[in-house]
C-alpha cells in the first residue's frame, strides 16, 4: 500500500495509507460503534452488506450485525434483534 502525506488539522494521523472505499466504510462504522453511535454504525454496516456484497468488509459487517442482534436479544430487545435477523435472512 502506498502512503500519502496529509496535513493534520484534527485527530487523524498525518500519514494515511491508501485503502479501499469498503475498508474505509467498515473502519468508519467501527468508529461510530466505538463512540456509541449505534444507529449510524448499523446504517453503514447495512450499506456494506447490501450494496457491497461479496467484499471482505461485507462479510465482516454481517458478523458485526449478528453481534449487535445478539446484544439486543440479551438485553430483552427481541424485536430489534428479530428485525436484524430477518433482514439478514432476506439477503441469503
Amino acid at each position: 500500500m502506498e502512503n500519502i502525506m496529509m496535513e493534520s488539522g484534527n485527530d487523524c494521523p498525518v500519514v494515511k495509507t491508501r485503502r479501499s472505499l469498503t475498508e474505509r466504510l467498515f473502519d468508519m462504522a467501527n468508529q461510530y460503534r466505538k463512540e456509541g453511535n449505534f444507529r449510524q454504525a448499523a446504517e453503514m454496516y447495512w450499506t456494506l452488506v447490501e450494496a457491497h456484497a461479496g467484499t471482505k468488509q461485507a462479510g465482516e459487517a454481517r458478523v458485526v450485525l449478528l453481534e449487535i442482534a445478539d446484544e439486543y436479544e440479551c438485553n430483552n430487545a427481541r424485536r430489534m434483534a428479530r428485525s436484524i435477523y430477518e433482514r439478514l435472512m432476506s439477503l441469503e
